[in-house]
């Protein structure tokens, strides 16, 4: 079985960033006639060549760059482990890592935020903008400490803090006919072209409802998965969208026209973590800002 040793593995991530074998062998410290022998012996060991030399440089063959993917992502994830080891040794410093929506992201997370880093001005805050199951998923697996989202979730495993709620909105161009009317039902928007969102969401799942209860046929005319990406096929004049008060008050689109919907679409926003799993220090913290919102 071929094995490469981690010195090896370190010199030929060395050689593809520094591109010369000198360089390489500087940066680890080491001679170049030695640095030549352990790549020579890691070719031999692969059966085939890693570089070919060009200009005086070493150019890296089709192989070598599929290994450097796989060799770099082992490296940074050490790189990573060592900086959370550290933190930990100093006990001054952190890393949390949040999973959510967009929608939640710019608003909830990020008032939360801004009241946690003036107590926690040494903590290292991770953002992962993220579909809703995916949040779930990021959570679960351990990837984040904590996730921001909209229910329902298909994921029941979870443990799940509701914070509160907020509504579904029609925005529209400024010069749309329907922009005469005060609030806009699934009839006067079975007309139009819909920009909406797939069923499997909580979004959607709320849209298609609604329409079914009106007994009118959802008109999508586009499917996307994020609010923001709705606005912005609105304000180019694709159609009408259905989105999250949250996302539509962000001020990001502040040339949309927006109309309230009756009857109203409540959708609730939700903090969730892993069950039978106590927070972190800083995680803790961070959920009692969220809480406060």
């Amino acid at each position: 079985m071929t094995q490469l040793s981690l010195r090896q593995l370190e010199l030929f991530r060395a050689v593809m960033r520094q591109g010369t074998l000198t360089a390489a062998a500087q940066s680890l410290g080491i001679t170049q006639p030695a640095a030549s022998r352990l790549l020579r012996h890691a070719e031999d060991l692969l059966g085939t060549p890693l570089f070919h030399r060009q200009s005086g440089r070493l150019r890296a063959t089709v192989e070598a760059r599929a290994l450097y993917r796989e060799v770099d992502r082992i490296f940074n994830g050490v790189d990573y482990v060592q900086k959370v080891a550290a933190d930990l040794h100093r006990l001054r410093a952190g890393r949390l890592h949040l999973a959510a929506i967009p929608s939640l992201a710019m608003t909830h997370a990020a008032r939360a935020s801004e009241r946690f880093m003036r107590a926690h001005p040494t903590v290292t805050i991770i953002i992962s903008s993220l579909l809703n199951h995916e949040v779930a998923d990021m959570v679960l697996d351990g990837r984040a400490d904590l996730g921001l989202c909209f229910l329902p979730l298909p994921n029941r495993e979870l443990t799940i803090e509701l914070l509160g709620e907020t509504e579904l909105i029609a925005v529209l161009p400024p010069d749309h006919p329907l922009c005469a009317l005060d609030e806009l039902t699934p009839l006067d928007l079975q007309s139009v072209p819909l920009i909406s969102f797939s069923g499997s969401m909580p979004i959607g799942q709320r849209i298609e409802t609604a329409f079914a209860a009106a007994g009118v046929v959802s008109p999508m005319a586009v499917e996307v998965s994020s609010t923001f990406v709705a606005c912005a096929f609105v304000q180019a004049g694709t159609g009408v969208a259905l989105v999250d008060r949250l996302a539509a008050d962000c001020g990001a689109f502040p040339l949309l026209e927006k109309r309230l919907v009756v009857p109203r679409l409540g959708i609730s926003t939700a903090l969730v973590t892993v069950p039978g799993q106590k927070p972190s220090r800083i995680a803790a913290d961070f959920m009692a800002e969220l809480r406060a919102n």
